[in-house]
């Protein structure tokens, strides 16, 4: 319903932050009635998995890649789209849009259609063909900035042209000839002698059509994701995606095995920062620090967990400087496919049972010693791989993991 309005209309603010803020509070508490709780920001949230995130669309963005879809109909001259033939015919008529001044009687679409003009033009660019149907002077032909500011620019009477003259009469089949100044104008243009002296005389292909481009690539091939992809967002890429998100991986488990990535778990270290708490003592071995590398890494409680879950699929020695993130690299580089997904589903098992043992400690509800822990891990484990054919045909062609199934039963 939120994807149909905005489809049609460029939504307040405050409806946004209102939805963002309803699904802020089923994500992560169920219930959109609940207040507080959130672990991610919603802005994170909203980056694609490779980058850290859930891939959940940002409204915001989202709304305007839709808008701007329209935008990209006027600039193509789209006589195809009932609504953008209106605009060109009726609307616009013999203005140009790039420099249209916005109307104070137009409608609340067509403003925000023309807000969003400085924020689309960057990844619009021209391909030069007879030159007939791109403005010369109000068009971003040129290093995506249109030449002249209005009708009444020096720029253009200083190059003894016209405000509808086009980029074929600075076009002699694939050379460009460029105006020379007019000596008798009495306001010579600075901008039009740097035009001259700056111009790196783009190709010209005067057998085409002249053709606009959204990124790189030309109008049927630019829906509106391709145009939120070019205005969202982004970030680097995580080198732990694959690691979390991989095909075999079960959501719950992967999901913590996220936040854990991004160090977002109410660990005593982040606790201690809030001043929620006044002890930063693992529960676990009750000895170091807690923090998310202690706890899931150097803990003498966890350590030992951890080697015997990898010791029959992938010995790994811990070095004491390593992180979370540095275990998952180690595991990535494992040359066996199957021993690779085995310790990574491993270890995702293993962190969600960390992590819900040492909240059974701090909340007084029993403790679990480290070989009954391992015990429902394995299980856990045991369970997701039964009766998987990749796991089966493996065995088959690798009799050398049997031992690790031996382990699993």
């Amino acid at each position: 319903m939120v994807f149909f309005w905005s489809r049609h209309f460029i939504l307040p603010k405050g409806v946004h932050k209102l939805l963002q803020s309803i699904f802020t509070r089923f994500l992560w508490k169920g219930d959109t009635t609940s207040v507080g709780g959130a672990k991610v920001a919603w802005d994170d949230l909203c980056l694609p998995k490779e980058e850290g995130g859930l891939g959940l669309p940002n409204l915001i963005e989202w709304n305007n890649a839709q808008i701007i879809h329209y935008l990209w109909l006027i600039v193509n001259k789209d006589e195809t789209s009932l609504w953008s033939s209106w605009v060109l015919n009726t609307v616009l008529k013999r203005k140009h849009f790039w420099v249209l001044s916005i109307p104070f009687d137009c409608s609340w679409i067509w403003r925000q259609i023309l807000l969003l003009r400085d924020k689309a033009k960057p990844f619009i660019t021209y391909v030069v063909g007879d030159g007939r149907s791109i403005s010369l002077w109000f068009d971003p032909w040129f290093k995506g900035s249109v030449l002249a500011e209005g009708h009444s620019d020096p720029i253009i009477s200083y190059a003894n042209s016209t405000p509808n003259a086009t980029l074929s009469e600075i076009v002699a089949g694939a050379t460009w000839v460029l105006p020379t100044p007019n000596p008798h104008q009495r306001r010579p243009s600075a901008r039009f002698d740097s035009w001259v002296a700056d111009f790196d005389y783009p190709p010209v292909f005067p057998s085409r059509m002249d053709t606009a481009l959204w990124n790189g690539k030309p109008k049927p091939l630019v829906s509106i994701k391709w145009i939120w992809e070019s205005i969202r967002s982004h970030d680097d890429i995580v080198p732990w995606f694959h690691a979390v998100w991989f095909k075999h991986g079960i959501p719950r488990f992967r999901t913590h095995s996220w936040l854990l990535c991004l160090g977002r778990l109410g660990t005593l270290d982040r606790l201690d920062h809030w001043h929620i708490t006044t002890t930063t003592t693992c529960y676990l071995c009750v000895g170091g620090a807690e923090n998310h590398d202690h706890l899931f890494l150097h803990c003498h409680y966890s350590h030992y967990v951890l080697m015997h879950l990898l010791q029959h699929i992938a010995p790994i020695e811990i070095a004491s400087t390593w992180t979370w993130v540095d275990l998952l690299l180690c595991i990535l580089n494992i040359s066996s496919a199957t021993r690779r997904l085995l310790a990574l589903l491993a270890v995702q098992i293993y962190a969600y049972h960390i992590w819900r043992e040492r909240n059974a400690r701090r909340h007084g509800k029993g403790v679990f010693g480290p070989r009954l822990l391992l015990r429902g891990i394995i299980t856990d484990l045991r369970a997701r791989v039964a009766h998987e054919p990749w796991f089966t045909t493996a065995v088959l062609c690798n009799p050398d993991l049997q031992l690790c199934i031996s382990y699993f039963e």
